[in-house]
């Protein structure tokens, strides 16, 4: 399975206090001109690199950008690698006393680093939160915990912590403080041969929203390859949005098609729990779906999200279509590759 997902309404502010510039020395033999950019690496109590990078202003130095890498552990014993950073078009001047600050908490993911980066040394802590879900899709929140970080200079690169093989992987990246995008894999996406026929089905569910699937045959039973849904979702908060998702599916593992025309896809991760039921038949199908995401609340605790049960209708089209690429708004990108080589790709605005 893949998936992908895009968030517009995430946004990034962060706030920091970080020396001012003639606190950290020059460069030996080297003139300090505007522009000019220097990277100080250090690493976590758990043995992850965090690299911070400086950029010289006509007036002192700013902070351009930094990333971190964590592992988070979930409640229910699951676990995330997360990598995660911010970027700043223009650097943010650093401040007094050589201190940095950033606590932000979005619907996505929350961000806490504090410390002091020092001409010759610093150091601090550091945490991440991703909201999740159980396998009975219960909302919990993975985290890292506080983990110290200290910044010598000069770090060489070196080996660090294993990851834990098997851990999911988020990555994570924010750009002027908005998350632009997000990315998670729990393994890779299949591949399969090359099919016979195609079969494209079109129609809407009960929120009278747009859906498709795509049917596929490689000799045998009809298989899904993918399946496009949008929804109206409502949090446990009040809140709302709208969601368009798009599952794809490749390999042996592809939903099939019983010799009724029934089939079942019940997806359940971490980051989304996904559930369609229905029939096909020659000419059109019928059926249910089902979608919920975690999310973080104001106050750092999980919800989950969902559309609730919506029945669909669909009839096929002929010829079979290509799905044309939907025209979404700008926001967050969130692709994830789950364990049986799933793809989803979602966008919410």
């Amino acid at each position: 399975m893949q998936r992908s997902m895009s968030l517009a309404r995430i946004g990034l502010t962060i706030v920091l206090a970080i020396p001012c510039a003639a606190s950290l020395p020059a460069v030996a033999g080297a003139a300090q001109h505007a522009g000019q950019q220097r990277i100080v690496r250090g690493k976590t109590s758990q043995g992850f690199p965090i690299r911070f990078v400086l950029q010289r202003l006509d007036d002192g130095w700013a902070l351009k950008e930094f990333d971190v890498e964590l592992h988070l552990k979930c409640p229910d014993g699951q676990g995330i690698f997360l990598f995660t950073g911010d970027s700043r078009y223009r650097g943010m001047p650093l401040g007094p006393g050589n201190s940095v600050s950033v606590d932000e908490a979005d619907a996505y993911e929350a961000l806490h680093l504090e410390g002091r980066i020092g001409a010759k040394q610093g150091s601090g802590t550091v945490e991440a939160k991703l909201p999740g879900l159980t396998d009975d899709e219960k909302p919990q929140v993975c985290t890292s915990k506080p983990r110290r970080w200290t910044e010598p200079r000069h770090v060489t690169d070196g080996g660090g912590s294993v990851r834990p093989e098997g851990t999911p992987t988020t990555t994570t990246r924010f750009h002027d403080g908005e998350l632009v995008e997000m990315r998670s894999s729990a393994g890779r996406a299949a591949q399969s041969a090359k099919p016979i026929a195609t079969h494209r089905y079109e129609g809407s569910t009960s929120q009278d929203l747009p859906m498709s699937l795509t049917m596929r045959n490689f000799g045998g039973p009809w298989r899904l390859k993918d399946a496009e849904f949008e929804y109206r979702m409502r949090c446990d908060d009040g809140s709302g949005f709208k969601l368009y998702s798009d599952w794809g599916w490749g390999g042996n593992r592809t939903p099939a098609l019983d010799g009724s025309g029934r089939f079942a896809v019940d997806e359940v991760d971490l980051g989304d729990g996904f559930h369609l039921h229905g029939r096909l038949g020659g000419h059109q199908g019928s059926g249910t779906v089902a979608e919920a995401m975690p999310e973080l609340t104001k106050d750092e605790q999980a919800m989950v999200c969902t559309s609730g049960k919506r029945d669909w209708l669909a009839r096929r089209r002929v010829p079979a279509s290509q799905p044309v690429p939907t025209r979404l708004p700008a926001g967050t990108v969130h692709v994830s590759v789950g364990a049986g080589g799933s793809v989803r790709t979602s966008h919410s605005a």
